[in-house]
């Protein structure tokens, strides 16, 4: 990696961080404070929507322009501009893998992990490992906690299915079958 892509990236970094302790600061206002500072940002946010939405449309018009689109595409940044204004479409399990990141520290604060196993027709497959995986505690925690991400970032999310984890040399009963000969 080049110092001035280093730079760059941790530009980004730090923008992004700087974002979500706004948010988290406009979170923690009193309620009319904090409704107008979020209709500002929504305000700011349908804008910028509107105008990346016609840049797309006239990049779009041209083949070198088309190209030169799904080049940027490549760059984080302009991929997670894009993305936030919902301007295309996201990969589900990226958008899992996201939400997951955002609760991992608290998790792994508590002996415990969450695994993504699988996004597939709305439903998003997990796996509570250490101290989460077995505890009385761990369906609390899922439902306030990891649940509750998942469908704040992932509103079709239909169901979330936790999945159990075997014990290295063990084989569950119901994964044998006996066929009758």
């Amino acid at each position: 990696m080049t110092s001035a892509t280093a730079i760059l990236e941790e530009r980004f970094e730090t923008l992004a961080e700087r974002v979500d302790q706004s948010v988290s600061a406009v979170l923690g206002l009193e309620v009319d404070a904090r409704d107008k500072a979020m209709m500002l940002k929504h305000a700011v946010e349908d804008f910028h929507q509107y105008a990346l939405a016609h840049l797309i449309q006239h990049l779009k018009k041209d083949e070198h322009g088309r190209d030169l689109l799904f080049g940027m595409l490549d760059d984080p940044s302009i991929y997670a501009l894009f993305a936030m204004h919902g301007l295309i479409r996201v990969d589900p399990k990226i958008q899992a893998l996201q939400a997951l990141e955002s609760v991992r520290p608290y998790m792994q604060s508590h002996g415990g992990d969450v695994e993504l196993v699988n996004v597939q027709d709305n439903v998003v497959y997990l796996k509570l490992q250490g101290a989460c995986e077995g505890c009385s505690a761990s369906s609390t925690t899922l439902n306030n906690l990891v649940e509750k991400v998942i469908r704040t970032q992932m509103p079709d999310v239909t169901q979330i299915v936790v999945v159990p984890t075997v014990a290295p040399g063990i084989v569950p009963l119901d994964a044998i079958t006996i066929h009758a000969s």
